[in-house]
């Protein structure tokens, strides 16, 4: 089950839509492919790309798919067993071939044209007079003779001519004129090198194409019987030659003599064993490879190991034909059984259970380039695994429990399970104390770095650090009741904490590190002042608070009508107009309107409000009772 998908979204809760959304969040965050291609080294802890995959049924044409391609107008062609397939993001539609076979390669010239080279046939994407587009054929203009050249399987557009290449013969055409070259040796392998077209004559050794002719050139293969399918021109400078053995070598030497050298990457042994069929770089400067067996391998610039995407991942088809980059720098690849597009220029991946990970996921924490998961199972660490491998997510807690918190300070982890807070760090987990238990919020103290509150069932418990990365417990924060589900600090310094039974409380104090177990002044809100208790109803009994969003992220300022809550403090009423409260030295003020100003429609607070935790009076202005809290708004 994949924690995100890009086929379908469940219908989600609204609390679980806001823990994907944070899980979205923090892989934009750590995703390194985000900044520049120099960092493609560090990309070993990419997720899953997210792709969409079109079956033959949805494009209702043949499965296999040989070439793709994209037009001046930005539709996509596939070269199908049934003809080109056009789809404009859409709706698909199929151009018959004239022979009515397949197509089987494309290439697009400087006005952004589509060529065609088919089976027998040879042609273009044009229009008719409608606006429709249609398949002109080419045909017509080859001798008659020289109409046997069967399959197509390349096609180019070099130097202002499209060269349309078969295992017997080739034909450039400069939109007037027709060339047809035909070789006495028949045609046996072919690349591509900075805009240079190389083929290899069966026992006659390698040429290259100069206008209308074949110049005999050096290529000194380490392996004769691998032929040399494409090249690459990598985004750091370096050129690759690949072979139809799933080598990959380095390009030096000059047009008329090429020295090749073996290229070492992580995937070396994966393509061997995979059968490299073609391959592409990307915008964002990965190489992508597609293969018969293996599916799409993704490498850095050094060779290094970034990605995978098979049918393990989702892929209908792990056989791949042809890979092209569209203009949105998403991958399109055409499979032996439809065709998908990756999104790989994307910043979110996403990671599945199959991962390693277990359980409802609470927390994603980022500390350096590793990655942490709090879950009902327990505490997670990403391990980043050699070769092609994905990173795998370990349980790093005593036994399986619920974990509803995590925190990072430095490069520790603090998480609380069934046996109370720990922190982990190096790969030791070492229990701080068995008092807060299942806590459902950690946070660091600003004011007092070497502090963290832990909210849980039983109150506010103070985590104090006593030396280099050693912490015990200094007790709980006087005066405040139990359940609770939330805590932080607000841009004053004021310490915040939420209850499920109480409300919210709301303290200061001194300058002392020791005084967040004596605060100075305690203030407890709750539906008496104005503060409106959750709605367990209509958010189907479940409260948000465990995501573990900061208080200080959502700060309760009450601004007309207000319909959101804030996460952690369980302020969730519907206010049609403002409401100010307070929080100074004498205490909290909130300012409502009463009964008859909304009764009357009349504009203005017909109110004034009491302080701290007392009743408030009757309105001065018309003696009713102040009716509901329309908000609530904490300054000095």
């Amino acid at each position: 089950m994949w924690l995100c998908q890009i086929k379908e979204l469940p219908i989600l809760k609204r609390d679980h839509l806001l823990r994907f959304l944070r899980f979205l969040l923090v892989l934009l965050v750590c995703n390194p492919l985000v900044a520049q291609n120099e960092r493609l080294a560090t990309a070993h802890n990419l997720g899953h790309f997210f792709f969409k995959d079109y079956l033959a049924e949805d494009y209702h044409a043949g499965g296999q798919n040989w070439a793709i391609a994209e037009g001046k107008d930005h539709t996509v062609y596939f070269a199908n067993a049934l003809g080109v397939v056009c789809f404009n993001g859409k709706d698909f539609r199929t151009l018959d071939m004239p022979n009515n076979l397949e197509a089987r390669s494309f290439a697009r010239d400087d006005s952004g044209r589509v060529y065609v080279g088919g089976n027998r046939e040879i042609g273009y994407i044009g229009q008719s007079p409608r606006g429709e587009k249609n398949y002109v054929s080419l045909l017509p203009k080859i001798p008659e003779e020289q109409r046997d050249f069967f399959e197509i399987w390349q096609t180019y557009y070099l130097d202002g001519k499209i060269v349309f290449l078969s295992f017997v013969q080739l034909m450039q055409w400069d939109g007037q004129d027709m060339q047809v070259i035909r070789p006495e040796k028949r045609i046996q392998s072919r690349f591509l090198w900075r805009d240079r077209l190389y083929v290899q004559l069966e026992n006659a050794g390698w040429f290259r194409l100069d206008g209308t002719s074949l110049t005999p050139v050096h290529i000194a293969l380490p392996n004769p019987s691998a032929s040399p399918i494409f090249s690459l021109a990598l985004s750091d400078g370096g050129e690759l030659l690949a072979t139809s053995a799933g080598q990959l070598f380095q390009i030096s030497g000059n047009p008329d003599s090429l020295i090749l050298n073996p290229w070492n990457c992580e995937a070396s042994q994966y393509l061997l064993q995979n059968e490299l069929q073609w391959g592409t770089v990307l915008p964002t400067g990965l190489i992508a490879l597609g293969t018969w067996l293996g599916g799409v391998v993704f490498l850095g610039n050094q060779g290094e190991w970034v990605n995978t995407l098979t049918e393990a991942d989702g892929l209908n088809s792990s056989q791949t034909h042809y890979l092209a980059a569209d203009c949105r720098g998403g991958l399109w690849v055409a499979l032996e059984d439809g065709v998908v597009r990756v999104e790989t220029h994307s910043p979110v991946t996403a990671f599945s259970r199959e991962d390693g990970f277990k359980g409802n996921l609470w927390n994603i924490l980022s500390g350096g380039d590793q990655l942490y998961l709090t879950t009902s199972t327990g505490a997670f660490e990403m391990e980043v695994r050699s070769g092609l491998k994905r990173p795998w997510f370990r349980n790093v807690a005593r036994k399986p429990s619920q974990s509803f918190s995590g925190l990072m300070v430095g490069d520790t982890l603090f998480y609380s399970d069934g046996e109370g807070v720990f922190a982990y760090r190096n790969g030791e987990s070492a229990q701080i104390g068995g008092t807060a238990r299942n806590a459902f919020q950690m946070v660091q103290s600003r004011r007092f770095p070497d502090r963290i509150y832990a909210g849980y069932s039983e109150g506010v418990l103070v985590l104090k650090r006593t030396g280099k990365n050693r912490w015990q417990e200094a007790g709980h924060v006087a005066g405040i009741g139990k359940s609770i589900t939330g805590v932080g600090e607000d841009g004053q310094g004021n310490f915040w904490a939420s209850s499920d039974l109480d409300g919210v409380y709301i303290a200061r104090f001194s300058e002392s590190p020791d005084s967040l177990l004596l605060p100075q002044n305690l203030i407890q809100v709750g539906e008496e002042n104005g503060l409106h208790a959750a709605d367990r109803q209509a958010r189907g009994g479940e409260l948000p608070h465990r995501a573990g969003t900061r208080v200080e992220q959502q700060h309760p300022l009450a601004d007309g009508d207000r319909r959101g809550r804030s996460r952690g403090l369980g302020i969730g009423a519907r206010h049609p107009g403002p409401q100010q409260h307070h929080l100074g030295a004498g205490g909290l003020r909130a300012r409502r309107r009463c009964d008859h100003a909304e009764q009357q429609g009349e504009a203005g607070d017909h109110a004034v409000s009491s302080r701290s935790r007392g009743g408030v009076s009757n309105c001065t202005a018309c003696g009713s009772k102040p009716c509901r809290s329309v908000g609530l708004t904490i300054s000095k």
